[in-house]
């Protein structure tokens, strides 16, 4: 498990990104060294034993993954205990968050061509802007800032665009250390888990495209007055826009691939059909 690396330290998860869901997030917590050693000792305390605490799963009904098998009244008493501990964390909390169409107003051939594609772009632009609040945030900071991210499928990415940043950033001098690391072994990212699947459903609900009641934690996570900010649609149109300059053609070459593959499937699927036929319709 990857440490705090400096003090304070920003640990964020997505929510929303594979899943393809409305919203898309990025959302976690900024905490002292000291802080963080209280929110892990008392989480793993509040498991009680079981590994880790992942809400999307810990939230369906019934359970899945890990908690599967699970009856409802056993996966509440776990968040339950969670949720205490968050309720009592110190840290601030921040996230950024954009819709589905936004993304797809920018790049309009993904959800045509490329319906399976994760959000690797919006991924990328709102971690960007998760740092950058928590930069322009810290207007007395003398210490650096490190950063812990959940791995995912962009970790080289992330990590590329981290160093871009720092080349053009005003507060560049604040940015520590940046590191990946596994949410299933990681207490901190999975407060950041937490934070940011109930972020991405409160703006669900609020936005229309999911029905109230609001979850019964959330009045608990999201009293405080947190950092919570949008990327507006011409916004990031055109920094999606700056992007083509430099991956258009490899997004091009992936809808191709998509659209190849696509055409094979049709004809594997014509060719079937064909010979169904001339069985006489008999397996």
């Amino acid at each position: 498990m990857v440490k705090p690396p400096s003090n304070p330290t920003g640990y964020f998860d997505e929510a929303g990104i594979h899943a393809q869901a409305p919203i898309i997030v990025v959302a976690g917590y900024l905490a002292s060294i000291k802080d963080w050693e209280w929110l892990e000792k008392k989480w793993v305390e509040a498991l009680k034993g079981v590994d880790c605490y992942h809400t999307t799963d810990i939230e369906v009904d019934p359970p899945k993954g890990l908690y599967e098998g699970w009856t409802r009244k056993e996966a509440d008493e776990l968040t339950d205990r969670i949720i205490a501990v968050a309720a009592r964390f110190k840290g601030q909390a921040y996230g950024v968050h954009m819709t589905a169409s936004t993304w797809y107003a920018a790049v309009p051939f993904v959800k045509t061509h490329l319906p399976t594609h994760p959000h690797s772009v919006p991924y990328m632009a709102l971690a960007k802007r998760a740092i950058e609040t928590v930069l322009d945030s810290r207007k007395h900071q003398k210490e650096q800032i490190g950063f812990v991210f959940a791995r995912n499928d962009w970790r080289q990415d992330l990590l590329d665009g981290y160093d871009q940043l720092k080349q053009i950033h005003n507060r560049a001098a604040l940015m520590g250390p940046i590191a990946v690391d596994e949410m299933r072994d990681n207490p901190m990212l999975q407060a950041a888990d937490l934070v940011s699947w109930h972020y991405r459903r409160v703006t669900e609900i609020r936005k229309g495209f999911a029905k109230p009641p609001f979850h019964r934690a959330v009045k608990q996570i999201f009293e405080r007055r947190d950092r919570f900010h949008y990327i507006p649609e011409k916004e990031f149109v055109a920094e999606v826009a700056r992007l083509f300059e430099k991956h258009g053609a490899e997004w091009n070459q992936q809808v191709f691939t998509h659209w190849v593959a696509m055409e094979q499937k049709k004809r594997e699927r014509a060719e079937r059909a064909e010979q169904w036929k001339e069985r006489g319709g008999k397996k």
